[in-house]
């Protein structure tokens, strides 16, 4: 089975009910701020990684997804095991106290510094760190598998 391997945007604008498609090169797609705005659904596409040696691991938001949320939307990843819906920052890693961060390059910053302490242990686990790190920031996160999913998919995800 082959995967699409660029990175694909879909967007529904509230007004009309239509959808908006945006595709870009791998690992970005830029949305352009009007049309999120205008969106009460936005959805991409996280291509599944082809190297051999990679565990096939659920995904996650990256970075990047969570900083550049959508807060009037409901935030969709589409990936080769279905749907995944997530909320956005609500808290800050370190304190967990109520946060919106504004600088992607502080953020990840963050991120990285608490993550090289954690690799420092002899059982440091990248995937469960990075899950573990977004749940400290408050994200929620509600995966269905296409099996799972009804006739309309972007349908009872509750966030």
């Amino acid at each position: 089975m082959k995967y699409y391997l660029n990175e694909v945007g879909l967007n529904r604008l509230v007004q009309d009910r239509k959808w908006m498609l945006i595709e870009g090169e791998y690992d970005h797609v830029g949305i352009n701020t009007e049309l999120e705005e205008a969106s009460d659904i936005s959805a991409h596409y996280h291509p599944k990684d082809n190297l051999p040696d990679l565990p096939d691991l659920p995904d996650l938001p990256g970075l990047s997804d969570i900083f550049y949320f959508n807060p009037r939307a409901k935030n969709f990843i589409i990936n080769h095991e279905g749907l995944m819906c997530f909320s956005g920052i609500e808290k800050h890693p370190k304190t967990e106290c109520l946060w919106r961060p504004t600088d992607f390059k502080e953020f990840v910053s963050i991120f990285l510094s608490l993550r090289k302490k954690r690799m420092l242990e002899a059982k440091f686990d990248k995937y469960q760190f990075d899950e573990e790190f977004l749940r400290r920031m408050g994200v929620n996160i509600v995966r269905k598998s296409w099996k799972m999913l009804p006739d309309n998919p972007f349908s009872g995800f509750k966030i």
